[in-house]
């Protein structure tokens, strides 16, 4: 709109596109008013409450449970690091 092309521009919206993946929200929600954006949504919660924000379907209920488990003793690693 503007302004000169830029890898920064670039990068900022590859990271709203994978936020819409990964939440199933989109920045023109209807839940983002006052202030709140795609982007705060996900700080928030990030690392610690992932499954509060992470679309149902992009989680299977197995790593649903593991998350929710307070001891992580049966989540499997590789979907924790993949999620962050």
């Amino acid at each position: 709109m503007g302004s000169e092309v830029s890898t920064c521009g670039d990068m900022y919206s590859f990271g709203i596109l994978m936020l819409e993946m990964l939440t199933g929200k989109r920045p023109t929600d209807e839940a983002f008013e006052d202030g709140q954006n795609l982007h705060n949504f996900v700080a928030t919660s990030f690392p610690d409450n992932l499954i509060k924000i992470l679309d149902p379907h992009v989680v299977s209920r197995d790593a649903e449970v593991a998350i929710e488990d307070e001891n992580n003793q049966n989540f499997i690693p590789s979907v924790d690091e993949c999620l962050v």
